[in-house]
C-alpha cells in the first residue's frame, strides 16, 4: 500500500504551531486520488488515516501535547466568535471532537468541536476552518458553520 521513504520530525519554530509529524510517503496514483476525493467531499473535515502524510495534504493533528491543546481550543473559540457574530447568537464552547491540519503559509486547522447554546444543555457540532499564519502574523477564522452542506 503505502511505502515510507523517510520518517522524520521537525522541530517547527515555536512562534507558529505544535508538533505534526511528517511521514513522505510514495504511493500510487489510485490510493492518491482516493484520499483527496474523500478529503474534498468532507471539505478536509474528515480525513483518513493513512499511516503518514501526502505532501500538501491535509492530515489529522496531533493536539496531545497541553500547548497544541490550547491553541487548538482557542482558534475554535475564536471562530465560535465568529459564527455567534455572523448569526447573532450566543453558543458557548464545549469540547474538541477533531481537528485536521494543513500547512499553508503557517497552517489552516480544520476544526470539529461542540458548543451549546447559553442557558440550554442541547449540543450543537460546529465546523471551523481557521488559517493560524507563521511568524504570528494573526490568524483568520475562513468559516464556522454547523452543516457540511453550508460550507463553501
Amino acid at each position: 500500500m503505502f511505502e515510507k521513504k523517510n520518517n522524520r520530525n521537525p522541530s517547527p519554530n515555536s512562534n507558529v504551531i505544535g508538533t505534526l509529524v511528517h511521514n513522505c510517503l510514495r504511493c500510487s496514483a489510485t490510493e492518491s486520488s482516493s484520499s483527496y476525493s474523500h478529503v474534498s467531499a468532507s471539505q478536509g473535515f474528515l480525513v483518513p488515516v493513512i499511516g503518514g502524510t501526502i505532501h500538501g495534504g491535509i492530515e489529522p493533528y496531533d493536539f496531545t501535547d497541553e500547548s497544541d491543546k490550547q491553541l487548538v481550543t482557542d482558534l475554535a473559540k475564536e471562530a465560535l466568535q465568529f459564527y455567534n457574530a455572523k448569526n447573532k447568537t450566543s453558543f458557548e464552547f464545549d469540547r474538541i471532537d477533531r481537528v485536521n491540519s494543513q500547512a499553508v503559509a503557517g497552517y489552516v486547522f480544520y476544526i470539529t468541536f461542540t458548543g451549546h447554546s447559553a442557558g440550554s444543555n442541547a449540543t450543537k457540532t460546529f465546523y471551523g476552518k481557521v488559517w493560524k499564519k507563521f511568524y504570528d502574523l494573526g490568524t483568520i477564522v475562513k468559516f464556522c458553520e454547523t452543516d457540511l452542506e453550508c460550507i463553501p
